[in-house]
């Protein structure tokens, strides 16, 4: 393939959250040292940081609220822990664009409902955001879904297009969200809900808890 570059984002504008090592989830150096180090990426040449990089990388340790944790020991902290603080070194570097790699992979399931909240409101605040996933459920909060299999993109299409092609899906491995998968099963009036929490709204919309 080929790399496409635009005027409209430069090199130095998109944050990266990588999917993690176990050498790099032991990596000593602090909490403060990991977030301030995404500042890097638009220092060009200057060997210290800016008085404005390390207002920003307070700003966004306490947005992601990892603020109790600054002077501890990366390495010491919780997979989620960790997931948060890599954001904010991300987000150290970009506001404009975040690529995401596998960022649920290997938390409980508090910790990826934290995490998807967090990015959800990136969402919301304007940031554009990328994620590599192979979790149904995770792609189908998203815009548009590029699936690719083999490296060659197969489709580019919004969620409830794409799920409607269940077989195709199956035939790479994959499958439909969760609770599209609950509602085809029971035969229900729910509709085509594509989340866990879509899913409990229409359940509970049905037994008249919710109006």
């Amino acid at each position: 393939g080929s790399s496409v570059f635009s005027d409209a984002i430069a090199r130095n504008e998109i944050g990266y959250l990588p999917q993690q090592t176990q050498v790099q989830r032991d990596f000593p150096a602090t909490v403060w040292e990991v977030v301030l180090s995404g500042c890097l990426n638009r220092s060009g040449l200057r060997p210290f940081y800016t008085k404005a990089q390390k207002q920003t990388a307070e700003e966004w340790i306490a947005r992601l609220d990892i603020t109790d944790l600054k002077k501890r020991s990366y390495r010491a902290l919780s997979g989620g822990q960790q997931q948060r603080v890599l954001l904010a070194r991300a987000l150290c570097a970009t506001k404009k664009l975040i690529v995401l790699d596998e960022p649920m992979a290997g938390l409980d399931p508090q910790g990826r409902r934290k995490l998807s909240k967090l990015v959800a409101s990136l969402k919301t605040a304007g940031t554009s955001i990328i994620e590599i996933t192979h979790s149904m459920e995770e792609a189908a909060r998203a815009d548009r879904i590029a699936f690719l299999n083999d490296g060659k993109l197969v489709a580019l299409r919004e969620p409830r297009g794409l799920f409607r092609h269940k077989d195709e899906l199956e035939a790479c491995g994959l499958g439909i969200p969760e609770a599209l998968e609950f509602a085809q099963r029971t035969a229900s009036e729910l509709g085509e809900p594509l989340t866990l929490d879509e899913l409990a709204e229409r359940i509970c919309k049905g037994v008249g808890l919710w109006r």
